[in-house]
């Protein structure tokens, strides 16, 4: 539902806000949540319901040794490894959280009014 709105208070440090809607349809009349769109089915509420969890596991392991049996030729080895683990968990429940409003007059839309032509 479109509108204009405006918002005022006495001063900039105020937290007394004042809101006054200036144009649109009455927000406290429920004949004004009707919907005409047939694709959505009327006047719907829609909960998106997506939730996204991310689970990372990460490690590393460095090592060296200096071996001690060539004294003239310093000699180190060294290895390590490292270990990057991620899982990912997504999930969509929109379709299942979705509402529709029968307003007042019953549903707002009448998809296919007309029964469809019959061919013979």
């Amino acid at each position: 539902m479109p509108g204009g709105w405006t918002a005022t208070r006495p001063g900039p440090g105020s937290w007394e806000w004042v809101l006054r809607q200036n144009t649109g349809t009455d927000w406290f009349d429920l004949h004004s949540f009707v919907n005409t769109d047939t694709r959505s089915g009327g006047t719907r509420v829609e909960n998106a319901d997506r939730t996204w969890a991310t689970e990372k596991w990460t490690g590393t392991l460095n090592a060296s040794w200096v071996l001690p049996i060539l004294q003239q030729f310093p000699t180190v080895l060294k290895f390590g490894g490292k270990w990057d683990e991620e899982t990912r968990d997504n999930q969509n429940h929109t379709d299942m959280n979705m509402w529709s409003y029968n307003g007042p007059g019953g549903n707002t839309t009448a998809v296919n009014p007309t029964p469809a032509p019959t061919i013979s």
